[in-house]
This record gives C-alpha cells, structure tokens and sequence, in this order.
C-alpha cells in the first residue's frame, strides 16, 4: 500500500524547503537561516517516520532514527 498522494506531495515540498534553506544558509552563514534549517529538517525526519511504513523497502523501520521529542 502506498501513502495518499496528497501526504507525498507534502514531503516533497518539505524537503524542497529544506533543501532551499540549506543552500541559503551556506550561502550565507546566518544564524537564523541555520534556524530554518533545522525546523525544516526536522519536519521531514517526523514525516519520513510516518512514510516508512508505507515504504517498507525503501526505508527500513527498525533501522530509522527516531525524531527528538520536544
């Protein structure tokens, strides 16, 4: 079974955001770029963790690092 399109769609503009910070940050090295980062980060390991189970070849569950609690 794979995931609903609509919650694909959401991690690829996760990780598109992520992606985008990242090139900002290194671009420029502020700290509050860095920030973003990791926030950005964060979201797509939390929804990578709700994706793995539909994708069980793909990403490995027992193998995963879980996302810090807050």
């Amino acid at each position: 079974m794979n995931a609903p399109e609509c919650v694909v769609a959401k991690f690829l503009r996760l990780v598109k955001e992520m992606r985008d910070n990242q090139r900002s940050y290194f671009a420029t090295r502020d700290r509050n770029v860095l920030r973003d980062c990791k926030v950005a980060e964060r979201r797509v390991d939390e929804l990578v963790a709700k994706l793995a189970p539909f994708y069980p070849t793909a990403v490995p569950v027992p193998q995963m690092v879980q996302p810090a609690l807050l």
